[in-house]
Protein backbone atom coordinates (compact mmCIF):
# COMPACT_ATOMS: atom_id res chain seq x y z
CA UNK A 1 0.00 0.00 0.00
CA UNK A 2 1.03 3.32 -1.09
CA UNK A 3 0.86 6.25 1.39
CA UNK A 4 0.20 10.30 0.00
CA UNK A 5 0.33 12.99 1.95
CA UNK A 6 -2.16 15.86 0.79
CA UNK A 7 -2.64 19.64 1.70
CA UNK A 8 -5.29 21.72 1.88
CA UNK A 9 -4.84 24.04 -1.04
CA UNK A 10 -8.22 25.34 -2.53
CA UNK A 11 -6.92 27.73 -4.86
CA UNK A 12 -4.01 25.85 -6.35
CA UNK A 13 -4.96 24.92 -10.07
CA UNK A 14 -4.34 20.70 -9.70
CA UNK A 15 -6.90 21.07 -6.21
CA UNK A 16 -9.20 18.13 -6.38
CA UNK A 17 -12.82 19.45 -5.45
CA UNK A 18 -12.51 19.66 -1.76
CA UNK A 19 -9.27 21.60 -1.97
CA UNK A 20 -6.86 19.04 -1.44
CA UNK A 21 -3.04 18.27 -3.24
CA UNK A 22 -1.05 15.63 -3.65
CA UNK A 23 2.40 17.00 -2.17
CA UNK A 24 4.43 15.12 -5.17
CA UNK A 25 2.22 18.00 -7.57
CA UNK A 26 3.32 21.23 -5.55
CA UNK A 27 7.13 20.13 -5.77
CA UNK A 28 9.56 23.25 -4.37
CA UNK A 29 6.01 25.16 -2.89
CA UNK A 30 6.50 22.77 -0.13
CA UNK A 31 7.57 22.89 3.17
CA UNK A 32 7.37 19.80 5.97
CA UNK A 33 6.38 21.24 8.39
CA UNK A 34 7.51 19.71 11.98
CA UNK A 35 5.44 17.79 14.17
CA UNK A 36 2.16 17.61 11.42
CA UNK A 37 -0.60 15.28 12.33
CA UNK A 38 -2.51 13.47 9.59
CA UNK A 39 -6.19 13.99 8.96
CA UNK A 40 -7.02 10.94 7.95
CA UNK A 41 -5.42 7.86 8.34
CA UNK A 42 -6.15 3.76 7.76
CA UNK A 43 -2.19 2.96 8.67
CA UNK A 44 -3.52 1.64 11.70
CA UNK A 45 -5.50 -1.12 10.42
CA UNK A 46 -1.84 -2.51 7.96
CA UNK A 47 -1.08 -5.61 8.88
CA UNK A 48 -3.63 -6.48 10.91
CA UNK A 49 -5.34 -10.50 11.82
CA UNK A 50 -8.22 -11.51 13.12
CA UNK A 51 -8.31 -14.27 15.78
CA UNK A 52 -9.09 -16.90 13.47
CA UNK A 53 -5.68 -15.89 11.27
CA UNK A 54 -8.15 -13.96 8.32
CA UNK A 55 -6.61 -10.35 6.61
CA UNK A 56 -8.31 -7.29 8.11
CA UNK A 57 -6.00 -5.18 6.81
CA UNK A 58 -8.51 -2.30 6.01
CA UNK A 59 -11.56 -1.06 7.34
CA UNK A 60 -14.13 -2.78 4.25
CA UNK A 61 -12.08 -5.81 5.10
CA UNK A 62 -12.93 -5.53 9.22
CA UNK A 63 -16.83 -4.60 8.75
CA UNK A 64 -17.34 -7.23 6.51
CA UNK A 65 -15.21 -9.52 8.69
CA UNK A 66 -17.09 -8.42 11.71
CA UNK A 67 -20.48 -8.71 9.78
CA UNK A 68 -19.95 -12.36 8.86
CA UNK A 69 -19.14 -12.86 12.68
CA UNK A 70 -21.81 -11.06 14.29
CA UNK A 71 -19.64 -8.70 16.02
CA UNK A 72 -19.86 -5.03 16.51
CA UNK A 73 -17.89 -1.85 18.11
CA UNK A 74 -19.16 -0.55 21.40
CA UNK A 75 -18.95 3.06 19.33
CA UNK A 76 -21.56 1.52 17.64
CA UNK A 77 -24.11 1.52 20.75
CA UNK A 78 -24.46 5.41 21.65
CA UNK A 79 -26.52 6.64 24.91
CA UNK A 80 -29.47 7.28 22.54
CA UNK A 81 -29.46 3.06 21.71
CA UNK A 82 -29.22 2.29 24.83
CA UNK A 83 -32.33 4.99 25.85
CA UNK A 84 -34.18 3.16 23.02
CA UNK A 85 -33.36 0.33 24.23
CA UNK A 86 -34.42 0.48 28.07
CA UNK A 87 -38.01 2.33 26.83
CA UNK A 88 -38.78 -0.89 24.15
CA UNK A 89 -38.12 -3.13 26.62
CA UNK A 90 -40.05 -0.84 29.65
CA UNK A 91 -42.54 -1.07 27.17
CA UNK A 92 -42.68 -4.80 25.89
CA UNK A 93 -43.09 -5.59 29.70
CA UNK A 94 -45.74 -3.37 29.88
CA UNK A 95 -47.20 -4.64 27.29
CA UNK A 96 -47.34 -8.42 28.81
CA UNK A 97 -48.69 -7.52 31.75
CA UNK A 98 -51.49 -5.56 30.09
CA UNK A 99 -51.86 -8.65 28.32
CA UNK A 100 -51.88 -10.90 31.74
CA UNK A 101 -54.44 -8.83 33.84
CA UNK A 102 -56.73 -8.69 30.66
CA UNK A 103 -56.71 -12.90 30.54
CA UNK A 104 -57.45 -12.79 34.27
CA UNK A 105 -59.84 -10.13 34.54
CA UNK A 106 -62.23 -10.66 31.36
CA UNK A 107 -61.36 -14.49 30.86
CA UNK A 108 -60.97 -15.75 33.97
CA UNK A 109 -57.37 -17.38 33.52
CA UNK A 110 -53.95 -17.18 34.88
Amino acid sequence: MSRIVLVYRPKHPRANERGFVDVRDLGDDFEETPGRVPVVTDRHYEGIRATDGTDIGSRKKRRAWMKRHGYADTSDYSDSWREKRARSAELAETKALRETVARIVYRGKP
